[in-house]
């Protein structure tokens, strides 16, 4: 799935599983649900079963984002230089996001960000081309589970409006 040539980049968008209701405490402590740890672990099947091998994960330090990611690294097999825990994912607008993957050097070129909405929702429709994103109908959003992933040519720290083609959208809920 992410055999690239030299001038092209992928970047997974990877939103966090279901979580536990906010009400009884902070939102930055919720945890994953069961049905949000039975669909983190099916992400990690599909990244594993794809063959996707990433270069850099990069993860909000919520508590739900962190156990998402978790089940991913421990699937993968990813080693601990590659994963960057990036306390700007949490509560990231979309400029934070874009400067953080613009962070991440050029020859480091298959990318894993595991975050939030609206901020993954608002990077995906600012990366991909406006008619695209147009197309995708209420069901086709973000859900949790939701892993996105983009193809680009340009490098991290060029990334601009439309410049990314939709490679794959695949909802954790509807994995078997």
């Amino acid at each position: 799935m992410n055999k690239t040539n030299d001038n092209q980049y992928q970047l997974f968008v990877l939103r966090h599983g279901k979580a536990a209701d906010g009400q009884w405490g902070r939102d930055f402590d919720r945890e994953l649900t069961d049905t949000g740890i039975l669909q983190a672990e099916k992400i990690a099947n599909y990244l594993e079963e794809h063959g996707v091998n990433l270069d850099v994960v990069l993860i909000s330090p919520a508590k739900r984002t962190l156990m998402t990611a978790e089940i991913v690294i421990s699937k993968l097999e990813i080693e601990s230089q590659k994963i960057r825990v990036v306390d700007q994912i949490y509560q990231a607008n979309l400029d934070a996001l874009l400067k953080v993957i613009a962070s991440c050097p050029m020859q480091h070129r298959t990318l894993l960000l595991v975050g939030h909405n609206p901020a993954l929702e608002d990077l995906v429709e600012y990366l991909l081309p406006t008619a695209l994103m147009a197309e995708l109908q209420s069901d086709d959003r973000i859900y949790p589970a939701t892993l996105v992933h983009l193809e680009m040519k340009l490098d991290w720290s060029r990334l601009t409006v439309n410049s990314a083609q939709a490679v794959s959208m695949i909802h954790g809920k509807f994995l078997p």
